[in-house]
């Protein structure tokens, strides 16, 4: 029984993950009246997304740290168990986003620790990101965005790191929890964090 439930949960996730995520991006669009976004290739990994809101809940609380109210320290034991080997990096398409105008462009990590190591920043390529942001923006691409993939808890409650910014400046960066009623999914909790990717 225990197998049936995890093979139809993961298709149930598999067909429905970028389905979520496209009604998000949509409502986004609409909200802010643009209809081109940025969306930087690598996906924001699981470990990222559940650390921002670590728990457990009560010293969150107390310690004013962002956290979720709505998912508890069991929720978030589920999680940690079921992603806790999800280390590969993934990366968006343009295929993954249907009727939306997208740019995909490669995440720039020049604070990655190798480069901190061995203190090489490549001016050049920094140059040309500069450039190339600029010439997105100048051609109507007001928004960028950083995504995770959906995190499953169970087939009615998920969550995702979400971040926009203005090519230059985090506008801002959250974890969203939404939940499917009647069908429908839902936000139910925006938990904000300044921490960036």
């Amino acid at each position: 029984m225990k197998k049936i439930f995890f093979i139809s949960l993961l298709a149930f996730t598999s067909c429905n993950s970028n389905k979520v995520l496209m009604n998000y991006m949509n409502q986004e669009m609409e909200r802010n009246d643009s209809f081109k976004i940025v969306m930087y290739e690598n996906k924001i990994s699981a470990n990222k997304t559940l650390n921002t809101l670590r728990g457990p809940l009560s010293n969150r609380i107390t310690s004013g740290l962002p956290t979720s109210l709505i998912l508890s320290d069991a929720d978030f034991a589920i999680l940690f168990e079921k992603y806790k080997n999800d280390t590969l990096t993934e990366k968006w398409n343009k295929s993954d986003f249907k009727n939306i105008d997208v740019e995909i462009i490669k995440s720039e990590n020049l604070s990655s620790e190798s480069n901190l190591k061995n203190k090489t920043i490549d001016v050049l390529k920094v140059k040309e990101n500069w450039m190339y942001k600029n010439d997105l923006i100048y051609r109507g691409y007001r928004f960028f965005y950083m995504l995770s993939k959906p995190l499953f808890l169970n087939e009615n409650l998920l969550v995702f790191y979400f971040s926009k910014s203005s090519g230059w400046t985090i506008l801002s960066a959250e974890v969203v929890v939404m939940e499917r009623v009647n069908k429908k999914w839902k936000v139910v909790e925006r938990v904000e964090t300044s921490e960036i990717y």
